[in-house]
């Protein structure tokens, strides 16, 4: 293994350090071994779940305000208090987004 000695400070350092760092982090992003645990799917189902939950949420209130507002500057505040006033959650809808 190689080593460069600092300047002025007298450490010695590995050259290919940036190589086994590299190494680690794929490592770390797939491991050799994992828990069993792990494979549980009781353990991240919840995330899953919210995650879904959360971009079923973004699409429905998108599409809504696709059909519904108009990105004009004289007509965009009149189009938010008519989808505020007259579709069902639309307060909702629109604090969402």
């Amino acid at each position: 293994m190689a080593y460069l000695e600092r300047p002025h400070s007298g450490m010695k350092y590995e050259i290919d350090r940036p190589m086994k760092t590299r190494a680690n982090f794929f490592k770390h992003l797939h491991p050799p071994m994992i828990r069993s645990r792990t494979l549980d799917p009781r353990t991240t189902l919840g995330l899953g779940i919210v995650c879904l939950t959360c971009l079923l949420l973004l699409v429905a209130t998108g599409l809504t305000l696709l059909l519904y507002y108009v990105p004009h500057q004289d007509h965009a505040y009149e189009r938010i208090l008519h989808i505020m006033t007259t579709l069902r959650y639309g307060r909702i809808i629109v604090s969402f987004r």
